[in-house]
């Protein structure tokens, strides 16, 4: 059994190379690869992941100075109908399968969001794999809505995008929900000969 009080998050030392980060994406996503389409995240050299955060930080959940997890986020200027302007993008979060079930995502979660919070945003989104309901509950709990549904071009599956407010959501839940909705049925519709 894994203590949760052995773990240590930390900001991604300099020791641990972007290749480290791209591995345990690689290996923690490897079920998901095969149950419903090709994450893209595991595409991605450690070189990409780190252009991809750009300024914003990655953190790792260490054992030991074993790296068993990892999260980043990046600060975008964006526009949405749910929200415009500066907002934090939640991506590469991986927790190694054999750590999984111990609160170690929620570890990471949480120094991410400190972070965030220090940077005075007030919107958090995310995207996942339409059929990652796992991650869907994760994010739910954590006071995320759906609020998107697309089809990438560099992707052979369904995404979603998820959305949470610091402060709370500005709109009725019931409207969130009949964006998703509204979304999905446009998205389906115009790849229905793709997928």
């Amino acid at each position: 059994m894994i203590e949760c009080n052995n773990i240590k998050i930390v900001e991604k030392p300099l020791n641990v190379s972007w290749e480290v980060i791209h591995d345990i994406l690689q290996v923690a996503h490897c079920d998901k690869n095969k149950e419903g389409g090709v994450q893209i995240t595991a595409r991605y050299s450690g070189v990409e992941l780190k252009e991809k955060v750009g300024k914003g930080k990655c953190f790792v959940a260490l054992l030991d100075d074993k790296v068993v997890g990892t999260c980043s986020v990046s600060i975008r200027e964006r526009e949405f109908w749910f929200g415009k302007g500066c907002m934090a993008y939640y991506m590469f979060d991986a927790v190694l399968p054999s750590y999984q079930g111990y609160g170690i995502y929620s570890k990471l979660e949480e120094a991410r969001d400190k972070y965030i919070i220090s940077k005075e945003i007030n919107l958090i989104y995310t995207y996942t794999s339409y059929h990652n309901k796992k991650m869907h509950k994760i994010k739910k709990h954590a006071g995320f809505r759906l609020v998107g549904f697309f089809a990438s071009q560099k992707t052979d599956y369904y995404s979603v995008i998820l959305a949470k407010w610091i402060g709370g959501c500005p709109f009725p839940k019931w409207y969130c929900h009949f964006r998703y909705v509204y979304s999905m049925i446009r998205v389906r519709l115009h790849n229905r000969n793709r997928f």
